[in-house]
């Protein structure tokens, strides 16, 4: 799992809000407030400026520390600095004034995220003047040309992007990916970039999504405002690291089926002489590629990279829906994706140079329940590999995870009981499919408190609070009336876990909050025991998340924001293992 599943759903693209103007301001004096938008949590400030015509300086109230003085205060027309010493080291805020109040990016210890505030206490803001037209870039111009990848930031929800910038005969222009909706090369409106800004707008579905941010080095971030405001964040590409290059295997294209779903994907082959032990990579929840990329990191391209350079075939394929592959994940369940897992197995075994009798696969998360299902079904399986399986069923894991989740972004008591609730009123929908009244109420309840909690310029930027909170209920509510939802809710992992007999390794992160390690992790090794495997290992990786990269704390608010690679470790353990049993 790589999202909290009864997070509130995001629909892309549902209504448009006006472009924010550029405005000019006298001067800064009064009280601002607002929020520094951390991937998943908002960290509430506020801002006091002092300003004349000789000096400017200000003070800080954030996280509970009232007045904290600012360094470093300085304002060239519409764009702001200032300093707090504190925490890992200095933070550094840089934004621009606007008719909304003042947005730009926060940037501390290597993290950077989009900030916002708005004046309460002073003299408002003057009539705005219109934002800059897109233009030609000139030397003055911001360097954007090229590849940025990041994501949206709405409800708790993190929807991964890439937003690809060009000249256009001397213009610029922009499309999006949004590789979880399937959605590739969607061209941008209104693309502009000038001062430090950006801005750009996507036109789709009844209305449109408006960004609008500011670009410091390789980070942009800004705000985002479509059915509801949030925020988002990209990060420079390395062109040169787009570069093709030679890759010491050999790369296939391949296709094949199960029942009438066909599945596409890439099998890698090591150079060396075969025939070669291989390996079938399946993914976690939700709609994933093959190279299971997940806010910019290819868990699955990494993984399979280095197996295969090790001399290890590795088969990885598109989910069901996304890319060359047909059927929905929605209506299905693991007993399907065991299926497609299998018939890429059989597809290896038909191979000269694959060895036919050590094909294993290595499930991440989801697919660490789809794997022990397809080798209870199968003889053809030669092991597995678990990257945080679940060992106890999934209403049990969603407790725990939402809880851990909000206990380690400070969230109080009351909040993590009134999760528990709503998780449990929708539990209790999902099985009988009953008392959807309820559910709604909770979920509509925590919807309005969240709003109430949100500054003024985010609750005037719904539109009709009721109707937001109406359209995103009904979302919410759909997203778990599915068979998928239904399945993964009571499935016992422990079932299939003690039909294996086949080598496994079952790996979990130490700071993983989504598959916490100690309430999975005892339950794995016993449930292998107690079905009398006799070659299995359950270990866990130090200091890493979920996604088994190195973490703080283990919130999915840091995946986006920590390096692109696994922790230490990690793949060395998985190659050693496969090797000790196949060659």
């Amino acid at each position: 799992m790589k999202k909290a599943i009864l997070a509130l759903s995001l629909v892309l693209i549902s209504f448009s809000l006006p472009s924010t103007a550029w405005a000019q301001m006298d001067n800064l004096n009064g009280s601002w407030e607002g929020s520094i938008s951390l991937p998943g949590n908002q960290l509430a400030m506020t801002v006091h400026f002092v300003e004349s015509n000789e000096s400017l300086a200000a003070t800080i109230d954030i996280q509970g520390a009232q007045g904290l003085p600012l360094t470093n205060v300085s304002r060239d027309g519409n764009n702001v600095h200032f300093e707090l010493q504190a925490g890992p080291g200095v933070a550094v805020f840089k934004g621009a004034v606007a008719s909304s109040g003042i947005s730009g990016t926060f940037s501390q210890g290597g993290v950077n995220a989009p900030f916002s505030l708005e004046l309460t206490d002073g003299a408002p803001p003057s009539e705005a003047t219109t934002l800059e037209e897109s233009g030609v870039m000139t030397e003055t111009g911001i360097a954007i040309l090229g590849r940025w990848e990041g994501a949206i930031l709405i409800q708790g929800v993190n929807l991964g992007m890439v937003v690809n910038f060009s000249d256009a005969d001397g213009m610029l222009a922009a499309t999006m990916d949004i590789s979880e909706q399937s959605a590739l090369g969607l061209p941008l409106t209104n693309v502009s970039a000038a001062d430090g800004n950006v801005h750009f707008e996507l036109v789709a579905g009844p209305g449109l999504a408006v960004f609008e941010g500011q670009v410091e080095g390789d980070f942009m971030g800004g705000s985002f405002r479509q059915n509801g405001v949030g925020t988002f964040y990209l990060n420079r590409v390395d062109e040169d690291a787009l570069e093709p290059v030679e890759l010491p295997y050999a790369a296939e294209e391949v296709e094949f089926s199960n029942d009438t779903i066909t599945l596409a994907g890439t099998l890698t082959i090591p150079e060396s002489d075969g025939p070669h032990p291989a390996v079938v990579l399946v993914t976690g929840s939700g709609a994933q590629n093959r190279d299971e990329e997940i806010l910019g990191f290819k868990v699955f391209g990494v993984i399979a990279d280095h197996l295969t350079r090790n001399g290890i075939a590795v088969l990885r394929y598109d989910d069901r829906g996304v890319g060359g592959s047909s059927g929905s994940i929605a209506a299905s369940t693991a007993e399907d994706f065991a299926g497609d897992v299998l018939a890429g197995i059989e597809l290896l075994r038909q191979r000269p140079d694959i060895k036919s009798d050590q094909v294993g696969i290595l499930g991440h998360s989801e697919g660490g329940i789809v794997a022990p299902v397809a080798a209870s079904r199968s003889e053809d399986v030669a092991f597995i590999i678990l990257m945080a399986g679940s060992a106890v069923p999934g209403d049990a894991i969603l407790l725990e995870q939402g809880e851990l989740g909000l206990r380690v972004e400070g969230a109080t008591e009351e909040a993590v009981r009134k999760k528990r609730e709503l998780q449990l009123a929708i539990f209790h929908s999902v099985r009988t499919n009953e008392d959807w009244d309820v559910a709604r109420e909770h979920v509509e309840t925590e919807l309005r408190e969240a709003i109430e909690s949100a500054p003024e310029n985010t609750r005037n930027s719904l539109g009709d609070i009721e109707t937001y909170i109406q359209n995103t209920t009904d979302a919410s509510i759909a997203g778990v009336q599915n068979d998928w939802f239904r399945y993964f809710l009571d499935y016992d992992p422990g079932v299939a876990l003690r039909q294996v007999t086949v080598p496994v390794l079952g790996l979990f992160g130490e700071k993983d909050l989504q598959v916490p390690p100690s309430q999975n992790g005892p339950v794995m090794e016993q449930a292998l025991r107690d079905g009398g495997n006799t070659d299995f290992s359950v270990e866990i990786i130090p200091e890493a998340n979920h996604l088994f990269q190195q973490a703080g704390t283990g919130s999915v608010s840091e995946y986006a924001t920590l390096p692109k690679e696994f922790a230490e470790g990690f793949l060395s353990r998985i190659t050693e293992w496969i090797t000790a049993r196949t060659m």
